[in-house]
């Protein structure tokens, strides 16, 4: 099956690291921008 050999090839691993890097990045990046483009008295208001 798939899973006999536990190693992971580098270049498989690479991508993988690279792919959860750019989904982190653009889960923290996008939040942020539509926060900063809120007025934080606004945002403050509606809380």
């Amino acid at each position: 099956g798939m899973f006999t050999n536990p190693e992971i090839d580098l270049s498989a691993a690479l991508i993988c690291l690279i792919i959860i890097v750019i989904s982190g990045g653009l889960a923290g990046v996008i939040p942020a921008q539509k926060a900063a483009g809120v007025d934080p008295i606004v945002a403050l208001r509606s809380e």
